[in-house]
C-alpha cells in the first residue's frame, strides 16, 4: 500500500494532471496490445470510483492523465488500483513479478482555465514532441480523435458484410464491457486471431469506442468547439511547470521500428518479454538493434530495461 499512502493532496471537484513514469524509465507499452489492456482496465477502474477522465495519452515509458473526481480518496483509489491491477495482468502475461510504474505518481492541480488548457495541450502533443506523428489527432493513443469518431483510424464496420470472427469478436468486447471487465492479454489473443489486418484496425478502434469514458463534452468547452480545440493543440504545444518530469527531444519512433523487429528475429510473440531475458541475450539482440536506422543507445537502454554505456 505504499503508492496509496504517498498520493496525498488531491483537490475534489478541480482537474489534475497525473504523470505515471515507468520504474526504471524504461519501455511499458510496446505494442497496439499493451496500450489497449492499459485503456481498458483505467477506464474501467475509473468508471468504478467515479473518477471523471478528461483526457489520456500513453506513451512508450509513460501515461499522462487529466482527471477529476469528487473525494481525495476516489482519486487515490483510482490511482493504487489502476496501477495495481494492470501491473498484475501485465506480469502474468510476461512472467514477471514488481511494479510497473514509480511508487508515487507526480500529479498538481490546474485551478483556471488557462492552465487546464496550457495542460490539455502539454498532453495531447505528447506523442508530437517525440516525433511520433506530426499531429495531434493522427494517433490512437492520445484518443483526440475518438471525441469525433468511433473508428477514426479504421473503416466503418459494416455488419452485413463483417466476417463472422469479427462479429463475434465484437460481441465479446461488448460483453466484458456490460460486465465491467477490462480485456487482460489471453482475452485480446483469442479476439484478434484469424483476423485480417483491416479487420484488425477496425477491432482495435471499436474495444477503444466501446470502453472509452473520456469526457470530450469537459475538455472541448473549454475551446468552444472540437475545431478550435485542434486548431489550439496544433499551433501551441502547451507545457507542464508543477510536475517535475524528466524530459529529452529525442524520438521515441525508433522504439516501434525496434518492436517490429524483435517480433521477427528473436522469436518473440510478446515483444514486451525482453524485459526478462538474460543479461547474455540482451547483449546479443542489443548488437542488432543498435544497426536499425536511428536507434540509439538510450533507445536500447530504455527498450532493454539494460544499462548501455553511450556510443
Amino acid at each position: 500500500m505504499e503508492n496509496f499512502n504517498k498520493t496525498k493532496g488531491f483537490i475534489p471537484g478541480v482537474p489534475h494532471h497525473i504523470y505515471f513514469r515507468s520504474f526504471d524509465r524504461g519501455l511499458i507499452f510496446y505494442t497496439s496490445s499493451d496500450y489497449l489492456v492499459y485503456f481498458t482496465f483505467i477506464t474501467t477502474v475509473a468508471r468504478h470510483y467515479g473518477v471523471t477522465l478528461m483526457e489520456l495519452s500513453i506513451m512508450p515509458d509513460h501515461v499522462h492523465a487529466f482527471a477529476r473526481s469528487r473525494k481525495s480518496m476516489d482519486m487515490k483509489l483510482f490511482l493504487f488500483q489502476t496501477e495495481r491491477r494492470f501491473a498484475m495482468e501485465y506480469n502474468s502475461a510476461i512472467g514477471r513479478t514488481g511494479r510497473l510504474f514509480e511508487t508515487s505518481p507526480g500529479h498538481a492541480p490546474k485551478l483556471n482555465d488557462k492552465k487546464i488548457r496550457t495542460c490539455l495541450a502539454y498532453l495531447f502533443n505528447n506523442q508530437v514532441e517525440k516525433k511520433i506523428v506530426s499531429r495531434a489527432e493522427l494517433t490512437r493513443w492520445n484518443f483526440m480523435a475518438f471525441a469525433v469518431s468511433d473508428h477514426p483510424f479504421s473503416e466503418p464496420i459494416r455488419l452485413e458484410f463483417a466476417s463472422r470472427t469479427l462479429r463475434r469478436a465484437m460481441k465479446l468486447v461488448k460483453y466484458f464491457r456490460s460486465q465491467d471487465k477490462p480485456l487482460g492479454y489471453m482475452t485480446l489473443l483469442s479476439l484478434y486471431s484469424n483476423l485480417s489486418q483491416t479487420e484488425k484496425e477496425q477491432l482495435t478502434d471499436y474495444i477503444i469506442a466501446t470502453y472509452n469514458c473520456l469526457d470530450y463534452d469537459s475538455i472541448i468547452r473549454y475551446y468552444g468547439s472540437y475545431e478550435k480545440m485542434l486548431t489550439a493543440v496544433n499551433s501551441n504545444t502547451g507545457s507542464e511547470f508543477d510536475i517535475i518530469e524528466s524530459f529529452d527531444t529525442s524520438s521515441d519512433a525508433p522504439f516501434f521500428r525496434m518492436a517490429e523487429v524483435v517480433s521477427k528475429i528473436n522469436g518473440l510473440e510478446d515483444v514486451k518479454k525482453v524485459m526478462t531475458l538474460s543479461p547474455d541475450r540482451k547483449v546479443k539482440l542489443a548488437n542488432k538493434l543498435i544497426l536499425i536506422p536511428g536507434v540509439t543507445s538510450r533507445h536500447i537502454s530504455k527498450f532493454l530495461h539494460m544499462s548501455i554505456a553511450d556510443r
